[in-house]
């Protein structure tokens, strides 16, 4: 009893740090994507290279204007060379990783399908660009 108990508790711990590692990241990053959009944008409009607390900020605009390009791209390759594993919901771990993605989506109506988070993190950046220009 006592080992099956110690079994299950590890298998669920796995499973849990899958489901952190990945989900709770791309939880994260969907959910403050707009604002992250609108700060990096910001401040991609004032890069200054003359001091290291300067640089280090320049360096992090840099950074965060990759992730928030290249994230939904990304997350949208994935999940397109998984649909027929994300289709039939074979894979359990893919699932943990990702399935906060396409977790509300309907996968029978064909691949073009997995773009929509995509689009829809591409709206928010569109909206971002047009409120920092907006002044």
């Amino acid at each position: 009893m006592v080992h099956s108990c110690f079994e299950w508790s590890q298998d669920y711990g796995k499973k849990l740090k899958v489901r952190l590692r990945y989900n709770a990241v791309i939880i994260l990053l969907t959910k403050s994507y707009s604002i992250l959009a609108v700060c990096c944008l910001i401040n991609l409009r004032h890069l200054s290279w003359t001091s290291p607390g300067e640089i280090i900020q320049s360096l992090a605009t840099l950074f965060f204007l990759c992730l928030i390009i290249g994230f939904p791209i990304l997350l949208s390759v994935i999940m397109i060379k998984n649909f027929k594993i994300i289709a039939k919901k074979k894979d359990e771990e893919l699932r943990l990783k990702v399935g906060a993605f396409y977790e509300d989506l309907s996968t029978r109506k064909g691949k073009l399908v997995l773009m929509q988070p995509m689009w829809f993190l591409a709206r928010r950046l569109i909206l971002a660009m047009i409120v920092v220009n907006l002044d």
